[in-house]
């Protein structure tokens, strides 16, 4: 496991771990850090998540995420052993949603099969 890879772990872990116990008030509902993406020079992170919900709630939850961005890199920044801490940009990760319309279908497909 390379370097960037154990970062990125640390990194996932961490900013679930902040998610749920240091900023319990947000109101993000059902959020779930899916992957991390570290650039190779370090200097930025994107934070992928995934939210059940309506299209108007992941961008309220996108836009509260990059806002406390800041705050979130403080917290991570505390238990990474690096001379500096990346800027953390959050993206939405539509792959679960995507992989469960995926789910949806295919079991329309077979109970059509068996009906027919």
């Amino acid at each position: 496991m390379s370097r960037i890879d154990r970062l990125e772990s640390l990194i996932k872990r961490e900013v679930s771990d902040v998610l749920i116990r240091r900023m319990p008030h947000a109101n993000l509902g059902f959020v779930s850090i899916t992957r991390v993406k570290l650039a190779p020079d370090f200097t930025t992170v994107t934070v992928f998540y995934s939210q059940f919900g309506s299209d108007v709630d992941r961008q309220k939850t996108r836009k509260y995420l990059n806002q406390a961005a800041g705050f979130i890199k403080g917290e991570v920044g505390r238990v990474m052993r690096t001379h500096t801490v990346p800027n953390f940009n959050f993206l939405y990760d539509d792959s679960l949603a995507k992989s469960s319309d995926m789910v949806v279908r295919i079991n329309a497909i077979i109970q059509d099969d068996i009906t027919s």
